[in-house]
């Protein structure tokens, strides 16, 4: 809502958005990553920004539901996403977005295997997580 009071500038009244995810809600502390924060419902605005802990980054707003910043790099931890659509006004989002280390693959057994062969494939590294459902692609 638009509202003008005597003798000022024009103003713009909104409600903060609700994020209802983040994803990747983890990533790597040393490089950036394009995190994308999904709205339940829509609303864009070209001065939107993110803020991990106290750097603040700019925000693409991807209709209709989505806006996407990039996270700096950071040290290994949670961080607390905080969002202002003008840029300056931030509010926690309530999602966490979380510096890890990267796992690191080492090696893999067996090297081969014939087309079309079920096979128990063993993946040996480093900084695994074993919580998380680690994915093969």
């Amino acid at each position: 809502m638009s509202a003008r009071g005597k003798g000022e500038l024009p103003f713009e009244v909104y409600t903060p958005p609700a994020f209802s995810r983040i994803s990747p809600p983890r990533g790597g502390a040393a490089a950036p990553i394009t995190l994308t924060l999904s709205l339940p419902s829509a609303a864009c605005a070209p001065a939107a920004r993110c803020r991990f802990g106290e750097t603040a980054v700019d925000a693409a707003c991807f209709p209709p539901l989505e806006y996407r910043c990039i996270a700096p790099s950071g040290g290994v931890g949670e961080l607390e996403v905080a969002f202002a659509l003008n840029g300056a006004d931030f509010v926690g989002t309530g999602l966490v977005f979380e510096y890890v280390v990267p796992a690191r693959v080492l090696a893999f057994r067996p090297g081969r295997v014939l087309v079309g062969m079920a096979v128990t494939l063993t993946v040996s590294g480093e900084n695994f997580r074993c919580a998380d459902r680690e994915q093969v692609r």
